[in-house]
């Protein structure tokens, strides 16, 4: 897969207000951001931990492919908040190499033949279709409902003057559009994919996971593995703006940043073991 560059729009704290202007310590603009990836992720009901902010705006273009990339893209790292676009690590080279390490061998699963996987997988010939396509982005989109966020909290004060006063940070979020949008890797022919080839069996992925004794699976699936996460869906707003002030004292110093077009403002991953699972229950 080849690695593909996002057009992204960043915002940094400024100074701007009509009151006496605040300066602060990088600890304490992160803390504002970390505040906004808590309370977007409250928005949409997701567990933080499963919640991978975009470093600013990133704009869809209008092809299909784009997204299948940003679905391809996995974010291991567990301490960041923010998801990585690169494509140094994606999930269809990962799935590879789990596929090529399974044992070829007779089962009694008809339906879950290993060599019928790896000839499925070659099949699409390095041109890997998620099972949702930029039409069908767009027309969701069209139909989502608008967010509207308004939201304060205290957080600690990390700077050294007058420690004892903490911060008040404030978000506010309203956006036309919102919508939180899920696909998966592309198993099963469908129309609107008629041009491309299914590539991913579910049940190869669920056998090399529940396969504790392989010897590939602590370097794959342990603490450490390539293959922890798999992005599931793409948080995308439109028409809109997002604020966040920190307050102390009457001073205050406002992070905005705006965008009319379609864009990607993060990313829900889940844990391979958890996305396996749901997938053999739905079979």
């Amino acid at each position: 897969m080849r690695n593909v560059i996002f057009l992204c729009i960043w915002f940094t704290f400024s100074n701007y207000s009509t009151a006496d202007p605040l300066t602060l310590s990088n600890k304490t603009k992160i803390s504002g951001i970390h505040y906004w990836h808590k309370q977007l992720s409250n928005f949409i009901g997701i567990h933080a931990d499963n919640i991978k902010l975009a470093q600013g705006y990133m704009a869809l273009d209008n092809t299909s492919f784009q997204l299948w990339n940003i679905y391809n893209a996995m974010s291991n790292n567990k301490e960041s908040i923010y998801y990585n676009p690169i494509q140094l690590n994606n999930f269809s080279s990962a799935y590879g190499m789990v596929l090529y390490n399974l044992p070829v061998q007779a089962t009694s699963d008809k339906n879950c033949k290993i060599n019928a996987a790896i000839l499925k997988f070659d099949s699409a010939k390095k041109q890997y279709a998620w099972n949702k396509t930029i039409d069908e982005l767009t027309s969701q989109l069209n139909q989502s409902k608008p967010m509207s966020l308004n939201v304060s909290a205290e957080i600690p004060n990390h700077d050294n003057d007058n420690a004892s006063t903490n911060y008040i940070v404030t978000i506010n979020a309203n956006y036309q559009h919102f919508l939180t949008y899920y696909a998966q890797p592309y198993s099963q022919d469908k129309p609107q994919l008629m041009n491309y080839s299914p590539w991913y069996s579910s049940c190869a992925l669920f056998k090399a996971v529940r396969d504790v004794s392989s010897p590939h699976w602590s370097s794959t699936f342990g603490s450490n593995g390539y293959m922890q996460n798999i992005t599931v869906a793409l948080i995308i707003v439109e028409d809109g703006l997002m604020c966040i002030k920190i307050s102390k004292n009457n001073q205050h110093s406002e992070s905005c940043s705006s965008s009319k077009e379609a864009s990607i403002i993060g990313v829900v991953i889940s844990p391979i073991a958890d996305f396996v699972a749901q997938q053999a229950q739905q079979e």
